[in-house]
């Protein structure tokens, strides 16, 4: 029986660690070197470029407090000139973002926010982000981070069960938040107060055990559950991570992309790089879903860290080679499985350092990292140094070496729990006996499958339930079903996977209420579900039932495949596009009004199509083109006048 924890590492991964050279690296960055008293009252000294009325004292950090925001606030006071966040021609540096964040969070204890606040983000990827973040926890307050493009419903439902009355975000943003006070980021902090107040920019200190963030993932009721993240377990998981990704020989780095999707967990391990004293470089959303402006971010901004999903890196490679990683120093991947043709492909890069993550948002963010360089085939690794994973039976049974079960995950990056869970979301979060131990142990159920190799190595086998995992995305089949069938368009329906691997793509069989039509449908969802949830949408007559007496997605898939198997024979240009939709999306049937990304269709899809149009037209295609018109008819017309009546088309237009 194994458990994974600093004590099961190798001897060499334990020199790494507690060699002297290490030691002093990490006790040099965080927890910081705070400046002692006598030379605290000079503090304001070392930060001339703000105000001596917003400038926050550090707090002291010790082992029984953690905090990410006292970390900030240090490295301001050691670093105050430094490039804390870039976006384009905009930065900011430690000193001008600490003081942006502690007026705001001034404005925002006036707006009645105390400790454990929930206060509601949405604003686009940009500085002001981060300076949300930093003004929300400053104030004592938690996070909830609201994507500006997510739907209406799902919106409401997160601001309702989270509690959140205030939300930060900008003036047309604003008309979506109705009944909520509305908080605006500060542009300076030599700004002008009602009758000549300025606020006092005082900065809370929050304890171990206050709320960091809560993040809502995908929930089998129809409805995401928000994920309650204290501070305590934010900062274990940066100091585990930190330990671990920038041990020798591993290069350090100053500049971090801040490239992870606002709604993802993972925005917060790209944030916690400023506790180090690192500039993130955002990434904004267009160049996020666009691998060829990926790319040229890369190199312009001279990023050495990213932190990316594997299906974004597939698309980076396709679009421009292995050459578009060459500025990098260090690659993580996480939120959904490597495949071993990419791991192969990353661990053949010499000069990169590339490392797989894995961990579910309950987990908070990651609870293992490990190496490619060091492992031939994929591997999740071992736990990081305050963790402990275990395989364990459906009754939480502890299994040995080799045998395959549930990953149950111990110790302290645990989140608190779930936010007005039921019975069923309860029931994730509780104890298991383990060998040892003198009395059960606080454990999270992941209902990932998964075993301990010969090597001692943890390997992921799949779900062990309906979950699945698209383009990084955590998705919950049962929560797709329960939107279609409380639509009164809707009489029945079922929900699965097609496809493979990086092909794999969320589709719906439904059974049409009498009158209804599958726009209607497509429609309803679009108001309840984020893009990378809504299937693609196929009516039948009837859900079939397998042995068991559930629907029988096999059955439907096959339907389904039969149906298409033979796609009419491509004449002239529209009829070539459309068999290049239908190869990349898996459909048939591409209408003028489709739109390629509300069909399934993603970064990496999208970039293998316009490689195939470069291909068959001879096109010198830019990758944005479906990007800007991601409407059939739209991106048709581009086509037409960048092909300008010259066709060469040398296949059928199907994709390999």
């Amino acid at each position: 029986m194994r458990s994974t924890d600093a004590g099961n590492q190798t001897a060499g991964q334990r020199a790494l660690l507690t060699s002297r050279p290490t030691r002093e690296r990490h006790t040099s960055r965080w927890p910081p070197h705070l400046p002692t008293s006598e030379s605290e009252t000079s503090l304001r000294s070392l930060i001339p470029s703000v105000p001596d009325a917003v400038i926050p004292e550090p707090a002291p950090i010790t082992p029984s407090r953690p905090c990410l925001p006292d970390a900030v606030l240090a490295q301001a006071v050691r670093h105050p000139a430094r490039a804390a966040v870039v976006h384009g021609d905009t930065k900011l540096t430690y000193s001008a973002l600490t003081g942006q964040a502690a007026v705001l969070a001034a404005q925002l204890r006036e707006a009645g926010v105390t400790r454990e606040t929930t206060v509601a983000i949405c604003l686009p990827r940009g500085t002001d982000l981060v300076t949300a973040v930093l003004g929300v926890w400053f104030a004592g307050g938690a996070c909830l981070m609201i994507d500006p493009a997510a739907p209406p419903k799902r919106c409401e439902h997160m601001l309702r069960d989270s509690g959140a009355a205030i939300v930060i975000t900008l003036g047309d943003l604003a008309a979506g938040f109705p009944g909520l006070r509305t908080v605006l980021i500060p542009q300076t902090t030599n700004a002008r107060y009602p009758a000549g107040r300025r606020p006092s920019p005082a900065v809370a200190q929050p304890r171990a055990d206050d709320l960091a963030y809560v993040m809502y993932t995908s929930g089998t009721t129809g409805l995401p559950k928000g994920v309650m993240v204290e501070h305590g377990t934010l900062a274990t998981m940066a100091d585990s991570t930190e330990r671990v990704l920038h041990a020798s020989p591993t290069p350090y780095v100053r500049r971090v992309a801040l490239n992870s999707g606002t709604s993802a967990d993972t925005l917060f391990a790209d944030l916690v790089n400023l506790a180090y004293g690192r500039t993130l470089v955002v990434v904004d959303e267009e160049t996020r879903r666009n691998p060829e402006r990926l790319g040229q971010l890369l190199a312009d901004s001279q990023v050495e860290l990213l932190l990316a999903t594997p299906t974004q890196i597939r698309a980076l490679l396709l679009a421009s080679g292995v050459k578009a990683l060459d500025p990098l120093r260090v690659l993580l991947l996480g939120s959904e499985a490597i495949d071993p043709a990419l791991w192969q492909q990353m661990r053949d890069l010499p000069k990169l350092c590339t490392f797989n993550l894995y961990g579910p948002t309950e987990t908070t963010v990651c609870v293992t990292i490990v190496p490619l360089a060091d492992h031939p085939e994929p591997v999740i690794g071992a736990a990081l140094p305050g963790t402990r994973i275990w395989i364990a039976d459906k009754d939480l049974r502890v299994l040995a070496d080799g045998e395959v079960g549930e990953i149950c995950v111990t110790g302290a990056q645990l989140a608190r729990g779930y936010r007005n869970a039921g019975p069923a979301e309860r029931a994730r979060f509780t104890t298991i006996c383990v060998p040892g131990a003198p009395a059960p142990l606080r454990t999270y159920r992941t209902g990932d499958r998964g075993r301990y190799n010969a090597a001692g190595q943890l390997e992921f086998l799949g779900r062990i339930d309906s979950q699945v995992s698209l383009s990084g995305h955590r998705v919950e089949l049962g929560e797709i079903e329960a939107v279609l069938r409380s639509c009164p368009e809707v009489a029945n329906a079922a929900v699965g996977l097609t496809g493979d691997g990086d092909r794999a793509a969320l589709a719906a069989w439904v059974v049409l209420a009498t009158g209804a039509r599958l726009d209607q449908v497509r429609t309803a969802l679009q108001q309840s579900l984020p893009t990378h949830m809504i299937p693609r949408l196929a009516p039948v007559a009837a859900i079939p039932m397998n042995a068991a007496g559930k629907a029988d997605i096999h059955a439907l898939a096959a339907a389904s495949a039969a149906d298409h198997a033979t796609p009419a024979p491509a004449e002239g240009l529209p009829a070539l596009l459309q068999n290049l939709w239908s190869s990349a999306l898996g459909l048939e049937n591409i209408n003028d009004g489709d739109d390629f990304f509300a069909l399934g269709g993603d970064s990496l899809k999208a970039t293998r199509m316009i490689v195939a149009i470069r291909q068959l037209l001879a096109l010198d295609l830019p990758i944005r083109t479906i990007f800007d018109h991601p409407c059939f008819a739209d991106f048709h017309h581009a086509i037409s006048q960048e092909q300008a009546g010259r066709i060469r088309p040398t296949s059928n237009g199907a994709l390999a």
